[in-house]
Formats: C-alpha cells, structure tokens, sequence
C-alpha cells in the first residue's frame, strides 16, 4: 500500500498503475501468472511421483522431465509465428486448455501408468505453456506504449516469478498436508 502510494507520486513511477487499466495487460498477466503457478506446482510435485511411485533413478528421472522443456522448446517459437500472423486470442485459450489438459490427466497418474503415457501427458503441459507463452507476452508488450516497454516487461517478469513462487510454495503446502 505504501508503494502504491509512494509511486502515484512519482513523475517517472517504477510501476505504471495506469497501465492496469488496460485488460488486455492486466488479465495477461494475471493469466500469465497464474499459468506458471500450475507449471511449477508440476514442477515441484512430478518428481515426488516418478520416485516414490514409479521408483525411477535419478538419471531416469531426469529423462522424463525433459518432456516439458522440450516440448515447449519445439512449440514456442511456432505459436509466435501464428501469433504475429493471427493474432494472440485464440492460441493463449488453446494453450491454457492444453496446458489444463496435461496437467490434469498428470494428476490422474497412478502406479500402473506407463512411463511413455506419463512422458507424454508432460509433453502436453509443456505444449500447452508453449502455445500460451509467446502470444501472451506479445500481447502485454504489444499493448504498452513505447516508453513504458522496460517497466512492463519488469511487471512481465515480476508476474512470472511470482507465478512461480506461489505454485511451489502452494503445492508444497498440499504436499505436506
């Protein structure tokens, strides 16, 4: 509140509150954010799986999560291509339902789930953060004014960090519970 505050005093304020005046920016990064709290609770909680109930080696371990980088890596640089074709709206709700997809059939997984089947269900949660990712920052940044780039791409970043901090510290607190 203080920074708040603080900042609509400002000439030159570190955060921009005008800018959340603009949904596309505001509900981008919410969506964004909230994004990375369901990846990084996989993140945190998959491992946990393939060890202790799958009882994969660490050198194997390591394999499988490798699905989602690389999916990802593959699916990226493709959405952004169709998102500066075609826009960003349609590819951000199919790669949050893929994304929601993936992870929901990860939380499905049991004993008796094969490890191609497991790999492939990450391969979907990072296909859909692929598809979500690039057209989503395009279309926060592509909202922001010229002089305002560096300030939204810290409140980019900071909503990314954020999305990570509270998926782990969220889904630790269920796995403890």
């Amino acid at each position: 509140a203080l920074l708040a505050r603080h900042e609509r005093r400002e000439r030159s304020p570190l955060v921009d509150a005008t800018l959340f005046r603009n949904p596309v920016y505001a509900w981008g990064l919410a969506a964004g954010m909230l994004s990375y709290v369901a990846m990084f609770s996989q993140t945190l909680l998959t491992p946990f799986y393939l060890s202790q109930v799958k009882e994969l080696t660490a050198g194997r371990l390591g394999m499988m999560l490798t699905a989602v980088p690389l999916s990802l890596a593959v699916v990226a640089p493709l959405s952004g291509r169709l998102s500066d074709r075609y826009g960003s709206r349609w590819l951000c709700l199919a790669g949050m339902a893929l994304l929601a997809l993936g992870l929901g059939s990860l939380a499905m997984s049991g004993s008796g789930d094969s490890l191609p089947s497991v790999a492939a269900r990450l391969g979907l949660a990072g296909a859909g953060m692929g598809l979500f990712q690039s057209p989503n920052n395009s279309a926060i940044m592509g909202t922001l004014p010229r002089e305002r780039l560096g300030s939204g791409g810290g409140t980019l970043a900071t909503a990314r960090n954020l999305g990570m901090v509270l998926g782990v510290a969220l889904s630790g607190a269920l796995f403890a519970t």
